[in-house]
């Protein structure tokens, strides 16, 4: 989905995720895929990203249920002399505003 997927056709598949008036196959499909409406809002953001839509890449942001999932842990601007994923001492304290 996330190399495929442009913004438009991730918006249609956020609609039949939350749409009210759905056929039984289409309930069927949601119940047994591993897409959920969460992890399609987080990918709209990403989508508009791509194409330089800030306005609409926040928009999608804010209607994320998972705020957890956009907090930043560490530092993504630090020059590392290794890849690592777990914080480093310096990034105990580490806050971002934006």
């Amino acid at each position: 989905m996330r190399n495929n997927l442009g913004s438009k056709d991730v918006e249609q598949l956020y609609a039949l995720l939350t749409s009210k008036t759905l056929t039984g196959f289409e309930k069927e499909l949601i119940r047994k895929n591993s897409i959920t409406q969460s992890l399609v809002t987080d990918y709209a953001g990403t989508a508009y990203l791509r194409e330089y839509k800030y306005a609409d890449a926040i928009k999608w942001f804010n209607k994320t249920t998972d705020k957890k999932r956009l907090e930043l842990t560490t530092n993504p601007f630090a020059d590392l002399l290794y890849d690592q994923e777990e914080q480093l001492a310096s990034e105990t304290n580490f806050k971002t505003n934006k």
